[in-house]
């Protein structure tokens, strides 16, 4: 049986460290997914069982605090441009107010190479009322990728694709529950960043 360990108490604090970022603000985005590009240009969306999710999230709901798309992608020490680690928070919200949020992070574990790390991260999806977390299932033969496609650290680019399924349990029932993620592709500079919508 499988359950959903503790999330760390450092995640529910990830939104906040972009707190302090200057906003960029934005027009709502159409309801396409990003193109795929590699040249830094700060854009993730994917499909959530089908649909597909954009971050969207306006600024006057959380008291000017950048919420819809906020990471650091950093190196750990000054000297060197490999490894890199990162936090990454994405949201949307919803036209009945209700939010649906990832955060993804490596805790620690390094990215130093191109190709698939999705066993250096910790992936969560938040909805209203439940956590879903990035657990392998063994008998599951869904695709389970985050390929990093682009590392460049001369012009500062981090860039690729996803796809994985996320379970959690329902309280109500004890039921393993998911939800798949495809066609997923992001696209950020190595730094900083965050951008709320207007």
């Amino acid at each position: 049986m499988y359950t959903i360990r503790k999330i760390p108490f450092c995640v529910f604090f990830i939104f906040l460290s972009f707190v302090s970022i200057q906003c960029k603000k934005t027009a709502p985005p159409p309801n396409i997914l990003p193109s795929i590009t590699r040249e830094g240009k700060n854009t993730f969306g994917c499909k959530v069982n089908g649909e597909i999710w954009i971050p969207f999230f306006r600024c006057k709901y959380m008291g000017g605090s950048c919420k819809e798309l906020g990471f650091d992608v950093y190196h750990n020490a000054s000297m060197t441009k490999l490894p890199v680690y990162f936090t990454l928070g994405v949201q949307k919200l919803t036209y009945d107010s209700s939010s649906t949020s990832f955060v993804i992070y490596t805790d620690g574990q390094q990215i130093n190479h191109t190709g698939n790390v999705i066993d250096s991260l910790h992936i969560l999806f938040f909805t209203d009322s439940m956590a879903y977390v990035n657990y392998f299932h063994p008998d599951s033969h869904s695709p389970r990728y985050f390929n990093i496609e682009t590392l460049d650290t001369v012009n500062n680019i981090v860039s690729g694709s996803f796809a994985f399924t996320l379970y959690g349990n329902r309280s109500s029932d004890n039921a393993l529950d998911s939800l798949t993620v495809t066609e997923g592709q992001f696209d950020f500079q190595i730094g900083e960043f965050s951008k709320c919508s207007n």
